[in-house]
């Protein structure tokens, strides 16, 4: 795995006028595939144009609104496509833990961002640091796994003595519940997209139980329903995938899901403009987007886990 002088895992020149900004969690970061196979790479290889992977693990939806002003701020990013892909636990991402990650909260009539709080980042954060969870990450993807389980456990709010009621209590204002801190973000996304001209798309990426379980239920349905309702296009991968497109032992995709997930992106993207346009001319695809989506994705590769 190799990132750029930013942090994100994508080269160098994808820094320099990337045409699209591919925000996310793990998903997007291409968790459990290898460099070049992930969703924005494939993006860019079906298109032709200049995409920049800013998926960060572990990210949801107030991050990935916060990281991409930052980002703009930064190199003055104006007339810019972006792609925010969401998976369901967003929704939990962005109201836990309480103080550890930023936060929106209502006071009043006013909607404010809360920064984390240092306290409980030390407080949560102490596990991970130990000699044993450390060495255990280091050694391999299992044992990281390992050393993720003892941490989690150990994190616990009782076993670390800690009450996170009263670090919500510290932050001030009125806690939001899941889907009214998603609406907040998205539509604070949209008035900061608004004055920067940043054209935005939503993709909607659905849990691996969905093919294992046809009485599933998650919160895929009423995220697209607040998505609508802002008038927001919104990308459902649901139909173009399958429970093969996930790796066995893991949440995440494997290359197959990458791919289908990039080919379907395109065809969404491609249908709403005809073609497209980027600043060093139009883009060229190099994979035909006609056809049904399966027929291109690759069951399987030797370098997927």
């Amino acid at each position: 795995m190799k990132t750029n002088s930013e942090g994100f895992r994508d080269d160098e020149e994808s820094l320099d006028q990337p045409e699209f900004l591919f925000l996310g969690d793990s998903f997007t970061f291409g968790w459990g595939v290898d460099q070049g196979y992930t969703c924005p790479d494939v993006f860019e290889e079906l298109t032709g144009v200049k995409a920049l992977n800013m998926g960060v693990t572990g990210f949801g939806t107030i991050q990935d609104v916060l990281l991409l002003k930052r980002f703009c701020g930064i190199h003055d990013t104006k007339s810019t496509r972006v792609v925010v892909m969401a998976y369901v636990n967003d929704l939990t991402d962005n109201v836990n833990p309480t103080g550890l990650w930023p936060n929106i909260r209502k006071n009043g009539t006013q909607i404010l961002y809360v920064d984390p709080l240092e306290e409980c980042y030390e407080c949560w954060f102490a596990v991970p640091r130990k000699p044993v969870p450390r060495m255990l990450s280091r050694l391999s993807y299992l044992t990281d796994l390992i050393g993720c389980a003892i941490a989690n456990f150990q994190q616990d709010d009782r076993r670390l003595g800690v009450n996170t009621d009263s670090w919500g209590a510290s932050l001030g204002g009125e806690r939001l519940n899941r889907f009214e801190t998603f609406e907040y973000a998205v539509r604070d996304l949209m008035t900061f997209a608004a004055g920067r001209d940043l054209d935005i798309t939503f993709c909607l990426i659905p849990s691996f139980l969905t093919y294992e379980d046809p009485e599933h239920k998650d919160d895929l349905e009423d995220m697209k329903k607040i998505l609508k309702n802002i008038g927001l296009p919104t990308i459902d991968l649901t139909q173009v995938l399958d429970r093969a497109d996930y790796l066995q032992r893991d949440v995440h995709w494997s290359t197959s899901g990458h791919r289908a997930a990039a080919l379907e992106i395109s065809r969404f993207l491609l249908s709403a403009e005809g073609d497209f346009t980027g600043r060093g001319g139009r883009g060229k695809p190099q994979e035909s987007l006609e056809g049904e989506p399966r027929s291109s994705v690759p069951r399987s590769d030797p370098r997927s886990p």
